[in-house]
């Protein structure tokens, strides 16, 4: 198995809405099992200045039930599942309209893409892939 992440564009102007789309790909010769890539529970989004400073996440954050077999999907050789996750930003909280993320300073910032298939508070009962937690990571500037 394969992470990848991505960031378009690489380049964000003012309050510009990004995208982080994200690969997990079965680079193997037979087929696996593996529990999809879930916000908040199999997969993290984590957002760095170029300092090391971690940037948080202030969007909507919803209530998720615990996943099932249904959230198991069997990925063929060569196959992938593809995320893309749309998200807002800002410089500051302004006229009260919350964006997902806060960019203060003009420069690099580095997403990091976890997944964890070792889950949590599951009610999953078939076999699935769980050798390793996967990373990935892009960069991407903020503009003035």
């Amino acid at each position: 198995m394969s992470l990848s992440v991505s960031v378009s564009p690489k380049a964000l102007t003012s309050n510009e809405i990004f995208n982080i789309t994200l690969r997990l790909k079965n680079v193997g010769a037979a087929p696996v099992r593996v529990i999809a890539p879930m916000r908040w529970i199999s997969l993290s989004i984590e957002i760095y200045f170029e300092n090391g400073t971690q940037i948080k996440y202030s969007g909507p954050r919803p209530s998720l039930l615990p996943p099932t077999d249904e959230n198991l999907k069997v990925l063929q050789p060569g196959e992938e599942i593809v995320g893309i996750y749309e998200f807002s930003w800002g410089r500051r909280h302004e006229d009260g309209k919350i964006k997902d993320w806060y960019f203060p300073w003009k420069g690099r910032y580095r997403v990091v893409v976890t997944y964890n298939p070792n889950v949590r508070y599951s009610k999953i009962t078939l076999p699935y892939w769980r050798e390793k937690t996967l990373r990935a990571e892009d960069w991407f500037e903020v503009e003035r």
